[in-house]
């Protein structure tokens, strides 16, 4: 599954029910995996939202950084 699109929440400031809906689109795709989850994000377009950065720093998931093209 290819999660993309996922806006920086800093950023963005959206208001308590967008980052809800936001948080639970991307809970929504990751829990419909079949198998792996591969989320892709752009250093560029503002690096890894915090709650994935989150993620990482708790052992929840894993970080990789890919070839630089």
């Amino acid at each position: 599954m290819l999660v993309a699109g996922i806006p920086d929440l800093r950023l963005a400031l959206p208001t308590a029910n967008e980052r809800t809906r936001l948080l639970s689109l991307l809970y929504l795709a990751l829990s419909r995996a079949q198998k792996q989850v591969r989320v892709f994000v752009n250093e560029d377009d503002g690096g890894a939202p915090e709650v994935l950065l989150r993620a990482v720093s708790n052992g929840l998931i894993e970080a990789e950084k890919g070839s630089l093209v």
